[in-house]
């Protein structure tokens, strides 16, 4: 089967689907159209390396068969890939067919981990963010408390050598701390 044809057995399955609005604003299309099976059809793909991320693991594994969906686990706080992420094919052939050819490959430096993920453990909101690319917010910064809020600075520096001059008095040994005098 070729790469046309199984694009546009695709696309005549998602159009037929009473469930997809046909629209003519690419905007207002579903998140992700249903196509029959649901997520039967998703690949984790682990061991990400660095600069392989959306667009080119959609571009890559699109090899294989249509590619619906694509996400890559990011940090909230970073924005920077996690290195892995997930593949939603059209079919479940063409998703076997990507984890037999890629699983085990070595890519970038790294070996990556390709599995098929069971329709029972892919949550129902995988690829909640749809089309929308990763935007990072911005998050509130901790301030450092300022110095005539601290009510006494320095007295646990104090109290701590004070501590270390009673240990070494126990031993017998006389230190005093240069520049350091205890108040």
């Amino acid at each position: 089967m070729t790469r046309s044809s199984t694009n546009s057995s695709t696309s005549d399955r998602v159009k037929a689907s009473p469930d997809v609005v046909e629209s003519r604003n690419p905007s207002e299309e579903a998140p992700f159209p249903p196509v029959d099976g649901g997520l039967a059809d998703v690949v984790y793909v682990g061991h990400l390396p660095h600069g392989f991320y959306e667009s080119e693991l959609h571009d890559y594994f699109s090899q294989y068969g249509a590619v619906l969906q694509v996400r890559v686990a990011r940090s909230a706080r970073t924005g920077r890939c996690r290195g892995y992420g997930w593949v939603r094919f059209a079919d479940a052939v063409a998703a076997q067919r990507a984890v037999d050819a890629m699983h085990g490959y070595f890519m970038l430096g790294r070996v990556l981990v390709v599995q098929r993920v069971p329709p029972e453990r892919a949550h129902p909101e995988l690829f909640r963010a749809g089309r929308r690319r990763f935007r990072l917010e911005a998050l509130p910064r901790r301030r450092p408390a300022a110095t005539a809020s601290v009510k006494h600075p320095g007295r646990r520096c104090a109290q701590r050598r004070q501590r270390k001059v009673r240990q070494l008095a126990a031993l017998h040994i006389s230190y005093h701390f240069p520049g350091m005098e205890s108040k």
